[in-house]
């Protein structure tokens, strides 16, 4: 069960503006709910389909002990050809902006979360800072300025996060915050190509 402590958390950590709502403390409901708008974190039976490519397994999907959706995925491709998957939210849901959690472990050239890429189509827009799009509480990843925020990329360049010649740990993770491609189906997505073997988890996720 998400407790009331753990959005409080949650909102401490994003501090900002999102599509115009100031998010606080006093806007939390023990349910999970934010805003009278209908922020709410997503869960499994709001979920329509997860759509997936290329060579995988899917170590878990399904509810977490708090109650958010997760899914662990593995990436099974290895060298250049591609896999990955992307989640799609139930259309009754009326929705413009998703935050979500990445885990990453191995290391990719070329990706790509919550956009189009290595995975199947994402109904999300390209991440821009000028939109409103947010990278944040990030580690072993975008908290060093070395590194290109962005939601997909392909290149052997230092600002690669993923890039194994690069990356300061074979582990990292951050939460995102995207907008929603208009009323395309959509929901977190991750894809890779030119990489190994490796997990990505999605989790925690909250729709507006």
């Amino acid at each position: 069960m998400l407790t009331k402590l753990d959005l409080e958390y949650k909102l401490k950590i994003m501090g900002y503006n999102i599509g115009g709502n100031i998010l606080n403390a006093n806007m939390l409901t023990l349910d999970g709910n934010i805003l009278s708008r209908g922020f709410r974190r997503v869960h499994y039976d709001m979920v329509d389909t997860v759509n997936y490519s290329g060579s995988y397994a899917v170590n878990a999907v399904g509810n977490d002990g708090s109650g958010n959706f997760y899914l662990n995925f593995q990436h099974q491709n290895s060298g250049c050809d591609s896999s990955g998957f992307a989640v799609k939210i139930k259309s009754v849901y009326d929705w413009s902006y998703l935050i979500c959690k990445f885990y990453c472990e191995g290391y990719a050239s070329c990706w790509n979360f919550n956009a189009d890429g290595y995975s199947p189509s994402s109904g999300m827009l390209t991440w821009s800072a000028a939109a409103g799009d947010q990278l944040f509480d990030s580690v072993n990843a975008f908290e060093y300025p070395q590194f290109t925020k962005q939601s997909n990329a392909c290149d052997n360049e230092p600002t690669n996060f993923m890039h194994g010649g690069y990356a300061v740990s074979g582990s990292r993770s951050f939460w995102m915050l995207s907008r929603r491609n208009g009323t395309s189906s959509a929901g977190p997505t991750h894809g890779r190509a030119c990489n190994g073997p490796a997990v990505t988890i999605v989790s925690d996720i909250y729709i507006f």
